[in-house]
């Protein structure tokens, strides 16, 4: 059982949220909404969720694309105590691995098994109230795929893993999005026989370098700028794991790639600032269970700002920051661990790490700062991560006198961002509203207690 009690206090001299938790379950990453199954260790819904990925429209309401095996979801996450249904669509095919990725207000998606090809959804009907359409269907060159990237910059949807009908593979595709609405095909040559790495599982593309995870042949990075004609620049493969997934990081600097199996591999950090000598600089992985269980899967990293956000099979949602690659050391160290979310809570000191349950993807884009997450059995999580104050508490305690008044206490350093608290209060964990305000010990560092009376 996974108790949760949360004190959320806001300092509003730098509009900064702190969360203290006690909860196994869960660490700086609260559930703001969900849907589907229920949450519970007890039930599940008996849908087989897959990716997940979103989108925003100009009036600034969210989105999540949701995969399950017949049904694509697009469903409204603005509001996460709220979520709803805008669109669904059924495609023809059944599948449990399904991916999408999204280009202006145009969203793309595909299935691993089945014949839908690349399916094209015009999102543009949003903005002004009205709703999605399926405008394409494109599978005379290929039937079915396992995954697709688009690089933004340049207008370039590329389709990995992919296959006719009758299962001839040609790995990579790549369409031109000049016309969103009607991506247009360069070319069909890329058969896995022609690439020195084999099969393509997933890619990660940007300014035409593509960074491309070969399954047990490792990472290969390639000049796609001739879309025709790549130019292998370098490869890494020391581990011998299923090279799975890969993120770089926004400065161009480091990769951060998950190995799928065996089980239990940890993430690790290439070097990429010269794509034509990639070298390993660190390992990573802290698992929920650690020291008595480690086995735990890391799925997909995605990059945002300093932090890794990993869909973390068993160990749900966390993130880390990458703080630590950019130390004044002249050895790079491993990302920390900052916060998670445990979507799948069947999953506790009693019961080993089996492998690809619990979360499957993530999305960690959003303008309002909230995460998407899928868990296979229990449908869309929407988490807010919480931000690190500015300073260092010594000591923090909220505690009830009666049925009115609070008893707040903290004590800080020295801080100049100390001036300031507000208290809030929820029913529910996820929505809260402003109490009132507590006046800081400013540059003074300790802080009296002080009986917060609601109402005042």
């Amino acid at each position: 059982m996974k108790l949760k009690f949360t004190t959320i206090v806001c300092l509003l001299f730098s509009v900064i949220t702190l969360h203290a938790q006690v909860n196994a379950g869960e660490l700086g990453l609260p559930r703001m909404g969900w849907w589907g199954g229920s949450p519970s260790s007890n039930t599940t819904s008996g849908v087989y969720y897959n990716d997940i990925w979103g989108y925003v429209d100009a009036n600034g309401k969210e989105y999540a694309i949701l995969g399950t095996p017949k049904t694509n979801y697009f469903l409204d996450v603005t509001d996460p105590l709220n979520i709803s249904v805008v669109y669904s669509d059924t495609p023809g095919s059944t599948c449990i691995w399904r991916d999408f990725k999204t280009y202006g207000k145009y969203a793309y998606g595909v299935s691993e098994f089945g014949s839908e090809g690349l399916l094209v959804y015009d999102m543009s009907g949003l903005d002004s109230g009205g709703g999605i359409s399926r405008v394409a269907k494109l599978n005379s060159t290929f039937a079915q795929a396992h995954n697709i990237f688009i690089d933004e910059a340049n207008a370039r949807l590329y389709v990995a893993g992919s296959a006719t009908s009758g299962g001839t593979n040609y790995n990579i595709l790549v369409y031109d999005l000049s016309n969103p609405a009607s991506p247009t095909l360069f070319q069909t040559t890329f058969a896995q026989t022609q690439l020195s790495g084999g099969y393509i599982h997933d890619i990660f593309v940007k300014n035409n370098i593509a960074f491309a995870s070969h399954g047990y042949n490792g990472l290969y990075v390639y000049d796609a700028s001739n879309p025709t004609a790549w130019i292998e620049k370098s490869k890494y493969d020391a581990s011998g794991g299923y090279n799975h997934s890969s993120w770089i990081t926004e400065d161009d600097q480091f990769l951060i790639y998950a190995e799928e199996v065996p089980a239990g591999k940890p993430l690790v950090v290439l070097n990429v600032s010269n794509i034509t000598n990639i070298f390993q600089e660190t390992t990573f992985k802290e698992p929920l269970l650690a020291p008595d269980r480690t086995n735990v899967t890391p799925h997909n990293p995605f990059v945002r700002g300093n932090k890794v956000v990993i869909s973390n099979y068993e160990d749900g949602t966390t993130i880390y920051d990458l703080a630590p690659l950019y130390s004044t050391n002249l050895v790079p160290q491993p990302p920390e661990l900052e916060a998670y979310y445990d979507t799948y809570e069947i999953n506790d000191n009693n019961n080993n790490y089996t492998g690809t349950e619990g979360n499957w993807g993530t999305y960690p884009f959003f303008p309002s700062g909230n995460i998407i997450s899928s868990d296979i059995n229990t449908g869309l999580y929407v988490l807010r991560p919480g931000i690190p104050l500015p300073i260092q508490l010594k000591s923090f305690n909220a505690s009830p006198k009666n049925n009115r008044e609070v008893l707040v206490a903290w004590s800080t350093s020295a801080e100049k961002n100390n001036d300031f608290f507000s208290i809030e209060r929820s029913e529910d964990g996820t929505r809260f509203e402003t109490i009132g305000k507590v006046k800081g010990a400013g540059t003074t560092g300790e802080q009296n207690d002080y009986t917060f009376i609601d109402g005042e």
